[in-house]
């Protein structure tokens, strides 16, 4: 005997449907809740750890701020420092610079005044090999003019009494022209007269002449001779014209 297939086909009961769709709510719901409170957990400890940075990155910028206050501070002191020291150095610098020159002047000042107290010592106390008339010093200085120049004889007479002199002095210049020797006589270039300078003093005289040597001329010493009134000694001196030349 075959078995039977019962098919019920009542309704079914509604209330279960609600039932089954109630507890498929609350599940979400219990599901939703659990997500919310763990996102509010995680997100709140997240959110003390962000507020805690925060205000450690603010008072590490208020830290750094008053650092680079207090380092513009300093670097404008140290500024000003540096710019009173460059300021002091410079002040410095030129004091020192002021005292060398004053002191090159007093040295070449006080050497003048050696050189005057030996010239002036030599006339009033005069040895024995140094008395008389004779040529103390010659200069001789190039002027802007090409090959023209200009000389200081100094005659001195040392003596032991009250005496004056007087004659005439004689300035030549020794050279070739090209290659044959020449005698020049300064009394003759300057006015055409070979006979000299007059001089006549009691202590010295400076006798000063500007010439032009001729074109050509190469000049190798200058001699200087001086013949005094009523004396018999002629004297005369010779100088290497490049030595006066550079003085």
């Amino acid at each position: 005997m075959a078995p039977r297939i019962v098919i019920d086909e009542r309704e079914p009961r509604p209330w279960l449907r609600w039932a089954v769709a109630a507890a498929v709510v609350v599940v979400v719901a219990l599901l939703l809740w659990g997500g919310y409170g763990l996102a509010l957990s995680v997100a709140g400890g997240d959110w003390a750890k962000m507020r805690a940075r925060a205000q450690d990155l603010a008072s590490e910028r208020s830290a750094l701020q008053e650092q680079a206050a207090q380092l513009e501070r300093e670097n404008q002191r140290l500024r000003e420092q540096l710019t009173f020291t460059e300021r002091s150095a410079e002040i410095d610098q030129m004091a020192c610079a002021t005292v060398r020159a004053s002191l090159k002047e007093l040295e070449t000042e006080l050497a003048e005044l050696r050189e005057q107290v030996v010239f002036y010592r030599d006339i009033v106390q005069p040895d024995e090999t140094r008395a008389g008339l004779r040529v103390h010093a010659v200069s001789l200085r190039a002027l802007s003019e090409e090959r023209h120049f200009t000389t200081v004889v100094t005659l001195v007479q040392s003596v032991r009494g009250n005496r004056s002199v007087s004659g005439r002095a004689t300035i030549v210049i020794d050279g070739l022209q090209g290659d044959a020797p020449l005698r020049l006589d300064l009394g003759q270039l300057k006015s055409g007269d070979a006979g000299g300078f007059d001089f006549s003093f009691k202590f010295f005289q400076e006798i000063a002449v500007d010439f032009a040597l001729p074109e050509g001329f190469i000049p190798s010493r200058m001699v200087i001779s001086a013949d005094p009134q009523g004396a018999n000694n002629r004297i005369e001196r010779q100088f290497d014209w490049d030595e006066i030349l550079r003085g």
